[in-house]
């Protein structure tokens, strides 16, 4: 059945999957640096990693989902935004864990 395809649909495909390993590539270089950059500036291992966790799920996987039929770049790792969102996202658990009236 792939052989019935035209030969620009089989090039196009190939483009399509060379642009995906490009930006993975570029996405995994960039994470590396930044995950570097923040440990030599002396943060704790564990605290890089949740930042990574928040980035990943708070920013990363809304923007993939509401992104993915539009071709936009990725947000871009800011520290001070993922702290926020940590601190907002453990603020409700806190509460929870003490006995808080909400919980």
């Amino acid at each position: 059945m792939e052989e019935n395809k035209p030969a620009h649909l089989h090039e196009q495909e190939r483009a399509i999957e060379e642009a995906y390993r490009r930006g993975y590539h570029h996405g995994l270089s960039r994470a590396r640096e930044l995950l570097l950059r923040l440990l030599e500036e002396g943060m704790p291992a564990v605290a890089a990693m949740e930042l990574c966790r928040v980035f990943e799920e708070q920013v990363i996987l809304p923007w993939r989902l509401h992104a993915a039929s539009t071709s936009s770049a990725p947000p871009l790792f800011d520290v001070e935004e993922c702290q926020r969102l940590l601190r907002f996202s453990r603020v409700p658990a806190l509460l929870i864990s003490v006995g808080h009236p909400l919980s």
